[in-house]
């Protein structure tokens, strides 16, 4: 009893300082409020340092995970069945003079990931993937209004983190990282991605690429050259077999803009690239 009078003398105490002092409660109420705006910053850093913020939120919708990566073997994470399709489906040693798209149709039947998508390669401590985040998410917004994509097909993304950890990482006899691993058991992946983005798009010599390093790092899966952000576009569409191209078709190593609309317009003309368009410099039609 002696303990419940006690604790009950407290809280009258308190009480009574409250209404006592309640000049005070005002000034408690308003330096509350300035400690919230104060510590907002620091907060949101904090959060960002666990790659929560709006940028690695946006992509993270879209991941596909390099979990279980393991060297010398592959099909086994997520990423590697995504390469496994991406390198089968790609067409590389098709014979395109005597084989229709009816035959490639039948050949990608089994492709379970859209017919045309986006591939972007990021990390959480990009700023460049964070400066380029905006702009893809004005054009997944403005998809079929102000960027209407002109085949109708809807916004696809898969996105994959450079800097992602597996729970194999501590096993791994040389130290090497998931997406390390990965690039090795891929390197014939690359080489021959690398090759046709690199010798058949006309984007690199419209947009006066033409002596950019970064596809030969992309060719070579150089890891110490890996650029962050890579875009890829996927296209398995009639329009880009006819290109000779199909699958992996174009790629962009960072996006220009001043704006996140002029992001997106440069995306949207990405996803266009087998237009007949003067004014696009993805598209075999460009005229400076």
């Amino acid at each position: 009893m002696k303990i419940l009078k006690a604790i009950g003398a407290f809280f009258v105490r308190i009480w009574r300082w409250i209404k006592e002092t309640a000049w005070v409660q005002p000034l408690l109420i308003v330096g509350a409020i300035f400690a919230i705006i104060f510590s907002i910053p620091q907060f949101t850093k904090w959060i960002n340092s666990f790659g929560w913020g709006s940028s690695n939120s946006y992509y993270q919708t879209f991941q596909i995970s390099l979990q279980g990566e393991v060297t010398g073997k592959r099909s086994v994470s997520n990423v590697d069945k995504f390469t496994d399709s991406l390198n089968d489906y790609s067409g590389f040693d098709w014979d395109f003079d005597t084989k229709t798209y009816d035959d490639y149709k039948k050949t990608i039947a089994s492709n379970t990931y859209g017919d045309k998508f986006f591939v972007t390669y990021v990390s959480t401590s990009c700023t460049n993937c964070e400066a380029i985040q905006p702009g893809f998410a004005a054009l997944q917004d403005g998809w079929g209004a102000n960027f209407a994509p002109s085949d109708g097909r809807a916004f696809k993304m898969y996105t994959v983190y450079t800097d992602e950890t597996s729970s194999t990482d501590d096993a791994d006899v040389n130290k090497l990282k998931a997406f390390q691993r990965y690039l090795n058991n891929y390197l014939s992946f690359y080489e021959e991605a690398g090759g046709r983005l690199g010798d058949s798009t006309p984007y690199r010599y419209n947009a006066s690429l033409d002596s950019s390093n970064d596809y030969t790092y992309f060719q070579n899966a150089d890891i110490d050259n890996f650029v962050t952000p890579t875009i890829l576009l996927v296209d398995y569409s009639e329009e880009a077999y006819k290109l000779k191209r199909p699958g992996i078709s174009e790629v962009l190593f960072g996006v220009s803009g001043d704006t996140k609309f002029d992001k997106a317009g440069l995306l949207h003309q990405m996803w266009d690239h087998t237009d007949n368009d003067q004014q696009n410099p993805f598209t075999v039609s460009y005229k400076k």
